[in-house]
């Protein structure tokens, strides 16, 4: 048995050290290669442009991973919702309540979908952009060492200050995004009058 445990460990540890780590150094020297005007430019100056740039990587992986599918959930949802109203011309007692059980559990697996589909695009669009380059900044530029960053007279760490930055950039963009989306909607009204 502990030469099948140290097979696996051997395979592992192929895997972890001939491809993993490499590809995260390739990853790594990219990042700093990109980033390398900023990173002497002052602590704050450093985060503010990762922290911006990690808000633009997820408003386009946002718009990549559009919700087509959560409108699809939607629209099925509602019409499951709208045929329980049929089944009051249903006399049947037995028949009308099977039926409704049977379109309460179609609505509850559609639904159940629909959240399902959120937490994805939640996930991929909002936490892993975030989760990537907090991780990247902590044990890559600043060391595993916990850093604080001076803001007025207080002392904050790099990488609550880059979380921070990095969702007040966010609702930046999503204001900018709002009143840019009005704007076209407006002139695009105008435009069809």
């Amino acid at each position: 048995m502990e030469f099948i445990t140290d097979l696996i460990n051997l395979f592992f540890d192929f895997v972890l050290y001939k491809f993993i780590i490499p590809i995260i150094n390739i990853i790594d020297t990219f990042m700093k290669f990109i980033f390398s005007p900023f990173i002497h430019a002052g602590d704050m100056i450093f985060l503010l442009t990762v922290s911006f740039v990690c808000a633009l990587v997820s408003t386009c992986l946002s718009f990549y991973f559009k919700e087509k599918k959560t409108k699809e959930y939607d629209k099925e949802l509602k019409e499951k919702i709208s045929s329980l109203k049929y089944l009051d011309d249903i006399e049947e007692k037995k028949l009308k309540q099977s039926l409704k059980r049977g379109i309460n559990d179609s609505a509850d697996k559609a639904y159940e979908n629909m959240l399902i589909e959120k937490f994805f695009n939640t996930g991929i669009t909002y936490f892993f952009p975030m989760f990537f380059f907090l991780i990247w900044i902590d044990y890559s530029v600043f060391g595993e060492t916990l850093k604080k960053i001076g803001f007025f007279h207080y002392k904050i760490p790099v990488s609550v200050m880059f979380i921070i930055l990095f969702n007040l950039i966010l609702i930046l963009i999503f204001f900018i995004k709002k009143y840019f989306l009005s704007k076209l909607l407006l002139n695009s009204e105008l435009n069809h009058k």
